[in-house]
């Protein structure tokens, strides 16, 4: 969560939820700023954004009471405005630069790549545990079943996920790394894989969010 005054004050904290109180109220632990706990006034109103595995978040919010809980220091929120959903995807998604690799699958045999066919460096440029865009060299058809095998950054190992061509287009920049600009829809064997996407993808939000706060 991050959090940042309303009147306009540069400084910007970051915490976590922890419990809802009732509709309009809420928990969230002590807001940090360089690794140290920072204050903040009871009644100041701040801006608050958040996210979770689907999307992001803002509100407007006023500092409520301090809580003390199992030895540690919460503030209450207390909601002012209504709730803004900032990205409107079924799957919460981050900008990165991922080398990847893909293969073209054979029609008849998704499991099966085409005979003889090469796999096709590509850049990812954004991922969420739906899918990914890029970069590539190649003009894939739209609805081509494609394997796209994933650096260890995300799963720990590269590795290959059965993926749907959704979109191919020209990039919008002329000073795009490639040729042409592709969307695909991962196709999960399991629920597992897709729960691991997601966790990278959140941990890799947090991560950036701890940076911006240094």
């Amino acid at each position: 969560m991050q959090i940042s005054s309303a009147n306009g004050d540069k400084i910007t904290l970051y915490s976590s939820f922890e419990a809802p109180v009732n509709d309009d109220v809420f928990l969230i632990a002590a807001p940090m700023l360089r690794s140290e706990v920072y204050p903040i006034g009871n009644g100041e109103r701040v801006k608050i954004i958040y996210f979770d595995a689907s999307a992001s978040f803002e509100s407007d919010a006023v500092v409520g009471e301090r809580v003390r809980k199992d030895g540690l220091n919460y503030i209450q929120m207390i909601c002012a405005s209504g709730v803004i959903r900032k990205q409107r995807r079924s799957d919460f998604r981050i900008s990165v630069l991922l080398d990847a690799e893909v293969l073209l699958c054979d029609p008849n045999n998704a499991l099966a790549p085409v005979p003889g066919a090469v796999p096709k460096k590509g850049i990812i440029n954004d991922v969420s545990a739906g899918g990914a865009a890029m970069y590539i060299d190649e003009d894939i058809p739209k609805g081509s079943i494609v394997l796209t095998t994933l650096p260890a950054d995300v799963y720990g190992h590269p590795k290959e996920m059965l993926s749907e061509v959704q979109w191919v287009r020209l990039p919008d920049s002329p000073d795009a790394p490639m040729k042409f600009y592709m969307g695909v829809r991962f196709i999960f064997e399991s629920d597992k894989d897709k729960e691991a996407l997601v966790r990278y993808t959140i941990e890799q939000q947090r991560k950036r969010m701890g940076k911006e706060g240094r």
